[in-house]
This record gives C-alpha cells, structure tokens and sequence, in this order.
C-alpha cells in the first residue's frame, strides 16, 4: 500500500529542490499507485482513466532508465514541457503526440475583427445540461484519445457542465461543442468540436469570448497538436500563435 502523504511531502521537497519534473500538480499524486525510487530520484504511477502515467522527480534525466527498469510489464505515459522540444529525450520512450502552446494575449481585438464579427451571434449555443453529460462524453470520447487529452468520466463531466465550462449547439443531436476553463486572467479552450456549419463553433466561442473581455480577461490560450492543421488555423483565426512552449507526450512499453 502506498503511503500518498509521504509521496506528497517528497515530491514537494523535489519541487523546492529544483528537480526536473513533469509534475505540475500535487492533485494527480491523490491518485499513486506505484512509487519508485533510485539515487535520491523517483517516479509516481498514477492511474488516469484507464492510462497510466509517470511523473517523474530526478537530479538528472539519465537516471530514468534504471527507474523505468523496475516498472511492471505495460504501457506508460508520459509528459513533459519544454521550450526546448529536442531537450528531453527517452530512448525507450516514443513521441506520440507534440503540442503547441497557442496564446494571444490581448483576445480583445479578435471582438473587433470583421472576419471574425460576422459570425456573432449570442442566440447560437447552450450551456450543456446534466441530461447531456452521456452524449458529450460519447462525443469526447470518440473524437480525442485520453492519452493526450484528458478526458473525463461523466461523474467528473458532470461537474463541469455545472460549472458552465461546456457550451453546446443541437440539431436533434449535439453536432458542437466547445469546452473551455475560464479564469479571471486566463481563458482556456480546453475542447472543440463542430459538426455544424462552421459559423455555429465561431458564434459559441465569440459569445463567451465576450463576456470574459467584458469582466476584463484578456489572455487566451489552448494546446493544440503540431500536425493538426484544421485546428491550428482554427486558433490562429483568434489572434493565437505559438509562444514557443510544447508539450511532449510519450509512451512507454516494457
């Protein structure tokens, strides 16, 4: 049985430390169910809706080998932020996905934008329902991989769409979504789907758009995958551009 309070104070004793981490919250650790440890480094296991995946506390990244080397047989994932996109590299680890940091840090003129204006329209779009939560999570689901995104079991859905963080447009069905986390200096496009005729995707996100610049936001930003082309002019639409930072995932077999 592994002790999550002693995890916890160790990897928080890592942090102040200056270790190289890919843990960016201590919430994830809640969920350890594997620790390993080798010269003062270790490494979390965390089971995340059907994935496992490694967060990490080393002096120095070589050290990863011999900890991966007590893993049980399976598949793993991992992440890892950098400016650097070639600096962390796992010879046993395979690069699955690479994204993009996409930010534009003054959203206010993109409600000016005549390309964009056309397609303002408030009445297009709905805050999900509870009732709705099986059919976006089947949407979610078969549209994005949990390995990369994140996604969520409907208790935890069901939460956001009661925190109005899932807007949704239907026509018989749900044929468009959009998932954001807003916060008063940050705005985040978490999900997009669209079905429908592009000016519905656009009119959701510029009605939302609008009520965070109107409670005075102004940053927005997403991460989208490097080869997904629709989506990266998509963004780019809103002013967006790559601030340089990426975020690697990688898979794992032993």
């Amino acid at each position: 049985m592994i002790d999550k309070n002693t995890v916890i104070e160790k990897a928080l004793f890592a942090r102040s430390h200056r270790y190289i981490t890919n843990c960016y919250s201590m919430d994830v650790l809640n969920s350890a169910s594997g620790f390993f440890e080798a010269d003062d480094s270790f490494i979390v296991i965390s089971e995340d809706h059907g994935v496992n995946r490694i967060y990490f506390f080393v002096k120095q990244t070589e050290i990863l080998g011999s900890l991966f080397n007590q893993l049980d047989k399976g598949t793993y994932f991992f992440e890892y932020m950098t400016k650097l996109p070639e600096e962390f590299v796992s010879e046993r680890a395979v690069t699955v996905a690479r994204l993009k940091r996409m930010v534009n840090k003054d959203c206010r003129s993109v409600l000016e934008d005549p390309l964009l204006t056309v397609y303002r329209n408030d009445s297009i779009g709905e805050y999900a329902d509870l009732t709705d939560v099986h059919e976006i999570n089947c949407l979610l689901w078969d549209t994005f991989k949990t390995e990369v995104s994140h996604l969520l079991y409907d208790d935890e859905l069901a939460e956001c769409i009661k925190d109005k963080k899932v807007i949704i447009h239907k026509e018989r069905q749900i044929d468009a979504l959009l998932q954001i986390d807003v916060m008063p200096k940050k705005f985040y496009i978490n999900q997009v789907i669209n079905r429908a005729e592009k000016s519905v995707i656009h009119a959701m996100l510029l009605s939302e758009l609008n009520k965070y610049v109107q409670n005075g936001g102004q940053y927005l930003y997403s991460w989208v995958e490097e080869n997904n082309i629709a989506s990266m002019k998509f963004h780019q639409k809103y002013g967006m551009s790559h601030d340089g930072m990426w975020n690697i995932v990688y898979r794992l077999e032993i």
